[in-house]
């Protein structure tokens, strides 16, 4: 952390006057403690030996009955000048003497609180007490006095009792007045020294430095001809000689830097010369280019700034290591641009030395190879994967396949018996069923993070009132759902079917976990959330704030030792036939794909309540454009490629009877032949991602080869991943899973045609 300095010519004087003041704090304090304890110590032996010596004697002219005499006696005593009261009480507690003549003759009632409390205390202690007050501005102190009685009485003899209250709050307030005053005179002292200071080190001191601060600003400000010229044997007049020494020699290396820049100012390659320290002295036209960054941006900072996190600590470590040792470095970087989006870079750094073997400057040359990398990315294929998902992928891939060709042949027929009440009917409970069977295959997808996902800005408060009306049928009447949905937009990105899915897998468990209950109920709560410290502890990573759904039951509960499982694929407690115990995975591995977090809490015997954060976004502004024509086709010639002859056939019906022709085949090879042969004659290819030989894929990019503008619909039964770099570098195309509801496919191919642009 930097400190700011105050300027010399201040600091001395302060720093005495700062010393001062804790100094006259010290004494002061001190000083007065002293004196008041001292002037206490006093006060109380000499009134004590007074008032013991009064009544002493009051009590032998009591003894021989001469009132007279007490208070005669008692009279000289009340004179003193602290003295506030003086009170003698007989043993039935009358007053029989009084410094306020007023209180003589009448009872102890007349007498404020503090001598009633110290007279009740003397006569059931006969001893002389002296004390002080709690705020020790009064001092008390008493003797019981004994009095004589009639010689007929039980008892010869009586005590009452003598108190004085002294009150020494004037004479400490002297006291202070007296400290106040020598404190004065020491402050006015060290005041007078801290002037005389600020005088001489202005003079002596402050001048000169400021003829040297002016000469180094200016210096700064780009006049490198700028000097102090300030001599001296003095400290000072050896750091303005260093800084005229400096200066020139800066000078002299800009010159030479500035020949160095106009050699490589046009080179295409991004240059940068940074000092020993890596601060960035120069960098070229080529520099600014890619990186967005200005020269007056980065000028005299570090390259840090492109840092862009993609490497780990130790690689920089490594990195600095090297070229610190005095070797060059080459190898590939990934940075980041001005605008936030990243480039990989092939760089080498080559350290300079001067003639005595010392770094003084780095040179680093860059080449921006992102385009390269990104298009040996799209052909490489990562071919690791867990065994689960490998079993999940290969078992998604023939089975939608499957699928796919029952939903094609299924739409048909159930086209074809319209005039069939109930053959429809069955035809409805087996298309119920397919996509009942999808759905399980989406939940394992969705667990092994290979489901193909299609977000989009989704409201969460508005989509869960909505989807709760289809949960709810699915619960029993007897069960009390109650919703508490904010009103306010929580934007998310996210997919509405895995959402749906989500809260229907959560309701679900929770309708399941209330079979015993006696008052079943189902809490579902839609809230925003920003996270506090405590949930940043627990996870570091946390967005700035999240749309939070929850969902509570107060049903049987979690056992503990399964509260860690309840994620697993196939965990259930339920019998067989009841779950498949993929749900719960589901919703875990759906959370986790759009970048959420999950928590669960619960407690057996009472309940279970899931915590669902989704990350929230800005909502987008754009409307989205709604299809102006009917989703049937014109006679296009669409291009249909799958290895699965059942597919052909049923989706060639599909189309064909939604007015499109359909060309068939059965691989990529042969969809580009056939594609080359009449390029123009088709309007839309549609491709299986996963085919013997040439994958979907390739085909498409050996298309696009022949035609750029042609639109591409990819469907696949197979984990997104084998769609090797994405749909990058693939303009107009969209990727659909198996099973593809015909509907749909319908809705894609009208939405792709008519934002095609009109051929001239």
């Amino acid at each position: 952390m930097k400190i700011a300095w105050m300027p010399l010519s201040w600091m001395f004087p302060l720093l005495l006057i700062g010393s001062a003041t804790i100094s006259a704090a010290i004494f002061y304090i001190y000083e007065t403690r002293q004196n008041i304890a001292f002037y206490e110590k006093h006060i109380k032996e000499d009134v004590f030996s007074d008032l013991f010596r009064a009544a002493s004697f009051s009590e032998y002219l009591l003894l021989r009955d001469d009132s007279d005499a007490v208070a005669v006696e008692l009279s000289g005593l009340a004179t003193e000048e602290a003295l506030e009261a003086l009170v003698l009480m007989t043993p039935d507690n009358q007053v029989l003497y009084s410094s306020r003549i007023a209180w003589i003759g009448e009872s102890i009632e007349v007498l404020d609180a503090g001598l009633r409390h110290e007279i009740d205390a003397g006569i059931n202690k006969m001893q002389g007490i002296v004390r002080f007050s709690e705020d020790r501005k009064e001092l008390y102190v008493r003797f019981p006095v004994r009095f004589s009685i009639a010689t007929d009485g039980i008892r010869p003899q009586q005590y009452g009792v003598l108190i004085a209250r002294y009150n020494l709050d004037l004479e400490k307030q002297a006291i202070i007045h007296d400290v106040e005053r020598r404190l004065a005179v020491f402050v006015g002292f060290y005041t007078l020294i801290a002037i005389l200071l600020w005088l001489v080190s202005y003079f002596a001191l402050t001048r000169r430095v400021q003829q040297v601060v002016a000469s180094a600003e200016a210096f700064a400000e780009g006049d490198l001809s700028s000097r102090s010229s300030l001599f001296g044997y003095d400290e000072l007049g050896r750091i303005s000689t260093a800084f005229d020494h400096m200066a020139s020699q800066i000078q002299a290396s800009m010159h030479e830097n500035a020949k160095l820049a106009g050699a490589i100012e046009h080179m295409v390659e991004c240059v940068l010369i940074t000092d020993a320290d890596g601060n960035i002295e120069y960098v070229n036209p080529a520099f600014t280019k890619v990186t967005g960054y200005s020269a007056d941006e980065v000028m005299g900072k570090n390259p840090r700034l492109l840092k862009s996190g993609e490497h780990p600590p130790e690689f920089y470590q490594a990195f600095w290591a090297h070229i610190l040792s005095g070797k060059v470095w080459r190898g590939r970087l990934i940075d980041r641009r001005k605008d936030g989006s990243l480039y990989q870079a092939s760089a080498s750094v080559v350290p300079f030395r001067d003639e005595l073997g010392k770094i003084t400057h780095f040179v680093a040359v860059q080449e921006d190879i992102t385009e390269q990398i990104e298009k040996d990315k799209k052909l490489q294929h990562n071919m690791q994967m867990e065994s689960l998902g490998t079993l999940v992928g290969g078992i998604a891939h023939e089975f939608n396949n499957m699928l796919a060709g029952i939903v094609g042949n299924l739409y048909m027929a159930k086209k074809r018996s319209e005039d069939m009440p109930e053959l429809r009917k069955s035809i409805v409970r087996i298309e119920d069923l397919s996509y009942r069977a999808a759905d399980m295959i989406k939940q394992l997808l969705a667990f092994s993070h290979q489901d193909l996902v299609e977000l989009s800005v989704l409201n969460l408060s508005a989509y869960t009132a909505e989807a709760m009306k289809l949960v709810r049928v699915s619960v029993p009447e007897s069960i009390v759902i109650e919703q508490s949905i904010c009103d306010a937009s929580l934007s998310i990105n996210a997919d509405k079917n895995q959402i749906q899915q989500v809260l229907m897998h959560l309701v679900s468990n929770a309708r399941d976990a209330l079979r015993e209950a006696s008052d079943p109920r189902v809490w579902v709560k839609v809230e925003r959330f920003e996270p506090d410290k405590a949930f940043r502890r627990e996870h570091p990573n946390a967005a700035q704030r999240y749309a939070l759904l929850s969902v509570r039951d107060n049903g049987c509960g979690i056992a503990e030792e399964d509260i860690n499982r309840i994620f697993e694929p196939f965990f259930s407690k339920q019998g067989v036939g009841e779950g498949t115990g993929l749900g719960l995975s589901m919703v875990f591995g759906a959370v986790e794909g759009h970048g959420g977090l999950t928590e669960v809490e619960s407690s057996l015997g009472k309940g279970t309540t899931f915590r669902l954060y989704f990350p929230l976004i800005e909502p987008s502004k754009e409307v989205a454009v709604r299809l102006e024509q009917q989703w049937r086709g014109n006679g296009e010639l669409l291009l249909l490629v799958d290895d699965e002859k059942v597919i052909r056939d049923s989706f060639r019906e599909v189309l064909e009877d939604s007015g499109y022709r359909v060309s068939l085949a059965h691989n990529g090879e042969a969809a580009v032949a056939c594609f080359a042969a009449e390029p123009d004659s088709f309007s839309l290819v549609i491709l299986d991602v996963v085919m013997p030989g040439l994958g979907g894929r390739e085909a498409a990019l050996k298309m696009r080869e022949i035609r750029p503008d042609i639109p591409i619909v990819f469907e696949t039964g197979y984990e997104k991943s084998c769609l090797v770099g994405g749909l990058d570098g693939i303009a107009d195309a969209v990727m659909l899973d198996k099973p593809v509801e015909p509907a749909r496919l319908q809705r894609v191919i009208a939405k792709l045609l008519q934002d095609r642009p009109e051929s001239s």
